[in-house]
């Protein structure tokens, strides 16, 4: 019978076989791995094509750092791809959202991804908002570049409280806008001016369904802002679905001297809203290219209207929302005003024939400037009026004069 030792050795032997046994199986699968890569390589397009093409698809199809992530349990050459393509990790959403997967150390982590590069942060409108979500922005501070504030329609203000005195003097893009109209707290309307005056390289503004109602607007004086070239209060849909408006308040808090579109719907507009426009084109003087505003005001108004379109001669692009009269009188009446304009959208009701003919007239003495024209009206309403087709007539033979693109009708069809 074998002696202890002799059997200790025999068991030595065989464990060493064993793992010799399975190294060579680890061995064999690496091998077989190496291979499958190469053989999606030879089978696989997406496989052949250079990283960089690569990394440029993935940056095209991956709106945020969330899909992005998905990339990564595809394959390892997928992987590899999305961790060595900092842009990938570049846009954040859903800070703040409770019970979401979204940790701090996932947000650390896409920050570490994107390395030096700017950054893009959506932030929601969840009650949850507190100082200890504002920590994780102080360190990125300097990378913010693009940030996207969504309010709730209670009043609550979410994030933008906690804002109030951080420097973002990367920022040149911010968005505040809520799911339905959120009342601008009384007690703190600086809040948002705070945002701007703490961003000096801020380029684009916009605040959709945000209302200044009961809110003092004379604090701290008048904000100069050099920078800033683009401000939106409110938004028409492109496809013609429901109006986003916002209170143009901030405008008398403003002076923009390099500012060069400015968008201003207001529902409740009224003559203050017009005195208000009035006076921060007269105290900014800026090169506005493009103007959309909502007018519901009559010829009374036309007075201040031809003040406002006076100051800003360098306007290329001029788009109204609602009852457009007095501003056709304006235009036929001083054919100097504006020289500058080339692309002129109306969206409303055509109330009478008159109206049209107010249409025509405007570019019949605008045609050697304006090379696009387009109103959108109820194609019910333009089938009521008697001798539509001839004024129809007379549109399409401008057009072919004048070389100028005139649209009339629905979004659907041009009645032309």
């Amino acid at each position: 019978m074998p002696s202890a030792d002799e059997l200790r050795a025999r068991i030595t032997q065989i464990s060493d076989s064993i793992e010799g046994h399975k190294q060579a199986i680890r061995d064999l699968e690496m091998q077989q791995c190496a291979l499958k890569i190469e053989l999606n390589t030879v089978l696989d397009p997406m496989a052949r094509l250079p990283f960089e093409m690569v990394s440029d698809i993935f940056l095209r199809s991956s709106p945020n750092a969330e899909a992005a992530s998905v990339l990564l349990a595809v394959c390892r050459s997928w992987s590899h791809i999305a961790l060595a393509t900092p842009s990938l990790w570049t846009t954040i959403s859903n800070l703040g959202v409770p019970d979401a997967a979204f940790t701090n150390l996932l947000f650390y982590l896409w920050l570490e991804r994107g390395q030096t590069l700017p950054i893009s942060l959506f932030m929601g409108p969840w009650k949850s908002s507190s100082d200890q979500d504002i920590d994780l922005l102080v360190p990125c501070l300097h990378r913010l570049q693009k940030l996207d504030i969504s309010l709730d329609s209670d009043g609550h203000m979410g994030y933008i409280p906690y804002l109030h005195g951080l420097p973002m003097k990367a920022l040149t893009h911010l968005t505040v806008h809520a799911m339905g109209e959120a009342k601008v707290d009384p007690n703190h309307p600086e809040d948002f001016l705070d945002i701007v005056r703490n961003a000096p390289n801020l380029v684009e503004f916009n605040m959709y369904r945000i209302s200044f109602d009961e809110v003092p607007m004379d604090f701290r004086g008048v904000i100069t802002h050099t920078s800033l070239q683009h401000l939106r209060f409110g938004k028409l849909p492109e496809d013609g679905g429901r109006l986003l408006n916002a209170s143009p308040a901030m405008l008398s808090q403003l002076t923009l001297p390099s500012l060069q579109t400015l968008h201003f719907f207001s529902v409740a507009q009224e003559r203050e809203d017009m005195d208000m426009l009035l006076a921060f084109l007269t105290r900014s003087s800026p090169p506005l290219l493009s103007l959309q505003f909502a007018s519901y005001m009559g010829h009374e108004h036309g007075e201040i209207m031809l003040e406002c379109l006076r100051l800003i001669p360098t306007l290329t692009s001029l788009n109204v929302l609602g009852l457009v009269p007095h501003l056709l009188d304006i235009l036929i009446n001083a054919p100097d005003l504006l020289p500058a304009l080339r692309d002129f959208k109306i969206r409303g009701d055509i109330g009478d024939r008159s109206q049209f003919q107010r249409v025509l007239n405007v570019l019949t003495h605008r045609r050697a400037s304006l090379r696009y024209f387009q109103l959108f009206v109820v194609y019910d309403a333009v089938e009521k009026f008697e001798g539509f087709e001839h004024i129809a007539v007379a549109f399409r033979q401008l057009a072919a004069d004048s070389g100028m693109y005139i649209y009339i009708g629905t979004r659907e069809k041009n009645l032309l």
